[in-house]
């Protein structure tokens, strides 16, 4: 079965409306980014961060920080 795609929320969004969209600081963000850790892509000088990608990536660094402790 094919996962429908919500056309409501933007599947883009700039590096400062995913800080206010998920409380998570410029400075964190800006930092995985350039450590290869953030998936996002370049639209001319503006970075744009895919958010369900994001949403993976953080939920998968946070798994393997959990099986650390």
């Amino acid at each position: 079965m094919s996962e429908m795609i919500d056309v409501t929320r933007p599947m883009f969004l700039s590096i400062k409306e995913v800080v206010k969209v998920t409380g998570l600081s410029e400075y964190y963000l800006r930092q995985n980014i350039k450590a290869g850790k953030v998936p996002y892509i370049k639209s001319g000088n503006k970075i744009l961060i895919n958010m369900p990608r994001l949403s993976a990536t953080l939920n998968d660094m946070t798994d393997k920080s959990l099986v650390q402790l």
